[in-house]
């Protein structure tokens, strides 16, 4: 787990096995609900994604949420290939 703020330091990687499609549909569905969520509610979800040192998670708010990823309210983006799960 690290903090958003920490994101940048350690760098957004690329997972290493490429994304069915099935995958990229359930987890653009996550990010779409996240962004909702976030923006609405002001709901925190935890997201799990690749960094340049390994997976890592962090719990933050979703700012907004598109076809090629996530961008939070520290104005980290998170490409969806990078992702590995968002929980709701």
């Amino acid at each position: 787990m690290i903090a958003k703020e920490e994101i940048r330091s350690v760098g957004v990687g690329h997972r290493a096995a490429a994304i069915s499609e099935e995958e990229r549909s359930l987890l653009q569905r996550k990010i779409e609900r996240a962004a909702l969520l976030g923006n609405g509610y002001k709901s925190k979800v935890r997201i799990v994604f690749e960094t340049n040192e390994g997976p890592r998670a962090v719990e933050t708010t979703v700012w907004s949420a598109d076809e090629k990823g996530i961008a939070l309210k520290s104005g980290v983006f998170i490409p969806l290939d990078a992702l590995y799960d968002v929980e709701l």
